[in-house]
Order: C-alpha cells, then sequence, then structure tokens
C-alpha cells in the first residue's frame, strides 16, 4: 500500500475492514455505495474475508497474540495458561475465559485490551459448572484466536501438561504477574503476637515446567530459596510452590505489582496491605530505635558528667 497516495477516506475505509466490519457497515457509517467500499480495498489489495467470516455478529482484535511483544500481551498470555481455555467440537474452535462473578470488571479490562464486541455472560452454578458459585465468562469462535494462542503454548487440556512460554525474558515477569493472577493465592492469617499484625505466604499451583520457570526468576532476583514443591492433588501433576513470611511474600509482590498498571484489583489490594503493615512495622520501628538511641545519649551524658565532676573538672 502507498500511503503517500491514499486519502483520508480510504485509510478510513481499510482500518474499519481490517477492523472486523463489513463493507455494508463501512458503506452505510460513510454514506457510501457498496460499490465504492469495495473498490478501494480491492484498489489497494486488502485481503477480503468470507461471507461466513463477514456473517460474524461479535469482532475482536484478531491480531492481538499475533507476537507477545508487550508487557500487556504477556500479562493476558499468563493470565490465559492460569484460567482461560482452548476447545474444539464438531471442527469449530473457541477460546474462554471464565472467572468467579467478583472478578467481572478484570474480564472488562481483557475484552479492552483486545478491543472485543463478546459479551460477558454470567451463569449461576450447576452440578458441572466451572464454579460452585455464580460465574462469568467471555468465549471467542474462530479458528484464530484458538490457533494463536494454542502457538503460545495455551492447549488443551492444559492443567497438566502445560509447559514454560518461549517469550522474550523482559517480558517473563509480567507473564508471571498474570499467571500468579489467575493461580496464585495470598494467604492472610491473625498472628499469636497481635490481632493487628497478619501474616503472608504465597503459594503458586502449576506444572513442574511452569514452577520451574517461576523458580527460576524469584532466585534470580534473590526473594527466596525454593527448595522443593509439594503436591496438590495425588491423582495429577500439577505442583505448589510456596513462599512463607512476611518479608518474602512482600519481595515476590513488589518484584510482579510494583509500578505495575494491569492486575487482578482483589490480589493488589492484599498485597498493598501487606506493603502497608511492613511500611508501618518499619517506621514503627525506627521510631523504637531513634527512642532509644536518645534515651542512651542521655545516659551517656549524664555519665560522662558524673566522672568530670568526680575528677575536679567542670563539665561544658
Amino acid at each position: 500500500m502507498n500511503d503517500f497516495f491514499i486519502t483520508d477516506i480510504e485509510k478510513k475505509i481499510i482500518n474499519a475492514y481490517q477492523n472486523g466490519k463489513s463493507g455494508c457497515q463501512i458503506a452505510k457509517e460513510n454514506n457510501l455505495t457498496n460499490g465504492k467500499v469495495y473498490y478501494v480495498l480491492e484498489k489497494y489489495k486488502v485481503k477480503m474475508r468470507s461471507n461466513k467470516e463477514n456473517s460474524r455478529k461479535y469482532f475482536y482484535n484478531t491480531d492481538y497474540f499475533k507476537e507477545i511483544n508487550t508487557n500487556e500481551k504477556a500479562y493476558w498470555l499468563g493470565f490465559i495458561y492460569a484460567d482461560g481455555y482452548v476447545a474444539q467440537q464438531d471442527g469449530f474452535k473457541r477460546f474462554g475465559l471464565a472467572l468467579s462473578i467478583k472478578d467481572i470488571d478484570h474480564l472488562k479490562k481483557f475484552k479492552k485490551s483486545i478491543d472485543a464486541t463478546y459479551p460477558i455472560n454470567v451463569y449461576e452454578p450447576t452440578e458441572h459448572s466451572y464454579s460452585d458459585n455464580d460465574y462469568c465468562r467471555i468465549e471467542i469462535f474462530g479458528d484464530n484466536i484458538y490457533n494463536l494462542l494454542n502457538s503460545h503454548g495455551v492447549v488443551e487440556h492444559k492443567t497438566d501438561i502445560l509447559t514454560a512460554p518461549d517469550i522474550n525474558n523482559k517480558f517473563k515477569i509480567p507473564f508471571i504477574r498474570g499467571y500468579f493472577d489467575g493461580d496464585g493465592s495470598v494467604y492472610c492469617s491473625e498472628t499469636q503476637y497481635s490481632t493487628k499484625t497478619k501474616a503472608y505466604r504465597i503459594k503458586i499451583e502449576g506444572t513442574l515446567s511452569i514452577l520451574n520457570y517461576i523458580k527460576d526468576v524469584i532466585e534470580e532476583n534473590n526473594i527466596a530459596q525454593i527448595n522443593q514443591y509439594y503436591k496438590r492433588r495425588e491423582n495429577n501433576d500439577t505442583w505448589t510452590l510456596d513462599i512463607g513470611g512476611n518479608f518474602q511474600s512482600k519481595l515476590f509482590l513488589d518484584l510482579i505489582y510494583k509500578d505495575s498498571k494491569l492486575f487482578l484489583d482483589r490480589k493488589y489490594k492484599l498485597y498493598q496491605s501487606l506493603k502497608k503493615q511492613i511500611d508501618f512495622s518499619i517506621s514503627d520501628q525506627n521510631y523504637l530505635n531513634a527512642v532509644n538511641t536518645t534515651k542512651l545519649n542521655k545516659y551517656n551524658v549524664t555519665k560522662m558528667s558524673s566522672l568530670k565532676e568526680t575528677s575536679g573538672v567542670k563539665p561544658l
């Protein structure tokens, strides 16, 4: 396409068509004839969609997962590794992402990221459903999203067979943040010492391949030494990585959440609570240290004055 000679209306037609609108829709919205729209598309050799593709009711950015080349895409790939799925039945392929109803706003973030018009549906639990509570789900149909996610490691029936992603190292942390928001937990409980002080720990579930991938990043950043995992359930191949202690938990959450703009809100709030508790305890300890230092200085001054008086030297 020679952008030097293309007009604004031609750009508008091409962009609208490539973002999923039909020729008829574009013509109607811009007060053009169908013939004019298709003439522009043919003139610039824009790849045409089939009638089946044009009959789709909903749309999304079909190129979004073509390359994992941004923090946002790496985050959503990690989240889909944890909570998404791909499936096919009777030759029809689809992708889905289902969450508890309390996390519906997170699905809205996903819709916005991929420019999707697909609806988020809300369901009541059934005997064979995703959850025992009300849940929400977005499903996108078509070969494209299935094939792209599959090329990045999202396979059918993935729970016990997921392998670490093949992405650029600079996107490891946003990927882990996405995966943790899906399959990680922040546990918070009262301590025996004070009802105001909470004890935190981190748990992440996954295959050995995924946990080893996360473990390497944890140890490279001197957060903790992970010596073993423990089995989640004996009848499957998923394990749990455990990080205990408030300071180590905070170091991990700092690593994935600090300066990030995309996260699951309720887990980020737990991180903020832990951070606030530790910051407060540090400032409280600094205050106590300062008080103790002041007392010690006063004691030393008094002691020195007594020595000077007994030696016949006047204190200053």
